[in-house]
């Protein structure tokens, strides 16, 4: 499978994985099994308005990181498409096998980032408007293993400079 096909069922599995989770939720929460090293290779994909990205990217390289930005400009199309794509009717076997090759798809595609794009880490963030959750992720590709993540009610104050200076200095350890 190409990577670019593998980051696409990557991103869109993982975006449906953090919708569910982080788009009900309006409460600041905070997990840090470990923080991100600093001067970390990542693979950085973002959902905010293509303005913001530079300025995420930016930040991300002025503090260090050794940034591979994914930028699937049809990340959005994807969303749509997964979530209207019907997962059988069937229950049982069929509904287990369907499960089976989403999860497939996404380690394979994990797998490609690290080996192909020689990164150890994903960074995930959605920034979102006033009032909102914004939220941020980190993914240890070594072991797949979900490292720190944080959920924050953007304030009227927030802009996107100050939202990712702020997930920056709480995935690095910086602001406990």
């Amino acid at each position: 499978m190409k990577l670019s096909k593998l980051i696409t069922i990557a991103i869109a599995s993982f975006s449906l994985l953090l919708t569910f989770s982080c788009a009900s939720s309006n409460n600041n929460s905070k997990y840090a099994k470990r923080h991100l090293p600093a001067g970390s290779n990542i693979a950085l994909i973002i959902d905010a308005p293509e303005a913001a990205k530079n300025i995420i990217i930016t930040k991300f390289m002025t503090a260090g990181f050794a940034v591979k930005s994914i930028n699937l400009t049809e990340l959005d199309q994807n969303k749509k498409n997964v979530k209207d794509t019907p997962i059988s009717n069937n229950t049982g076997a069929a509904l287990k096998m369907d499960i089976y090759m989403l999860e497939a798809g996404k380690a394979e595609a994990i797998a490609e980032m690290k080996n192909k794009l020689g990164v150890n880490y994903l960074v995930v963030m959605e920034l979102n408007d006033w009032e909102k959750t914004s939220w941020a992720r980190v993914i240890d590709l070594r072991n797949n293993e979900l490292i720190w993540l944080e959920n924050y009610t953007t304030n009227y104050k927030d802009s996107v400079s100050s939202l990712t200076d702020y997930f920056i200095a709480g995935m690095t350890g910086r602001n406990k």
